[in-house]
């Protein structure tokens, strides 16, 4: 992926809980999630059908982003597998991170692929490196100003709360820091 403008580096937050699950001191936190509120997710979004990823999506619901690691050699994982790709371990734990990450590469789509993205054009999709779980990479959309994003812009996560339009899920969206 490519992104097609220039631009500088932010810092970021969570819709209205830290990894911890403690209040954010950040007093726009309430009105950034009201902002993305009814932004609407492609397709069907929720747990896969073998349930490997639930501890992801019972996380953004409980307002935390949780990644993947093995129990025995402490290897990141993402996306989910039921065994570790690094040493075979079929041990698995789900831990809270900070939700904040480097943009890694992004693009912005002016075409409304799906009915239900018309109203987002031209939206941007960003692939977020996570540094507090070994620089594994997440997909997401950015949402708020997009003034200086960049390869390298901080980002950080923002839980969007379920609602119709992103099937009753909670989804995680990006933000430059400091927007």
């Amino acid at each position: 992926m490519a992104g097609d403008a220039g631009g500088d580096q932010g810092d970021a937050l969570m819709s209205s809980t830290s990894a911890t699950g403690k209040p954010h001191d950040d007093s726009t936190a309430s009105a950034h999630a009201a902002e993305i509120r009814d932004l609407p997710s492609i397709g069907r979004i929720g747990p896969r059908a073998d349930d490997v990823d639930a501890p992801y999506w019972e996380g953004l619901r409980n307002g935390e982003l949780r990644i993947q690691r093995c129990a025995e050699c402490r290897t990141w994982w993402w996306f989910p597998l039921w065994r570790c790709g690094e040493c075979g371990s079929w041990e698995f734990g789900w831990e809270a991170i900070p939700p904040r990450g480097v943009v890694h590469s992004w693009i912005r789509t002016h075409q409304a692929f799906l009915p239900e993205m018309a109203s987002l054009v031209p939206y941007v999709n960003v692939l977020v490196e996570l540094p507090d779980a070994g620089n594994r990479r997440l997909l997401g959309l950015l949402v708020g100003d997009e003034t200086g994003l960049a390869i390298g812009s901080k980002v950080v996560g923002v839980i969007q709360q379920p609602s119709p339009a992103t099937n009753d899920q909670a989804v995680l969206r990006w933000r430059l820091a400091g927007c």
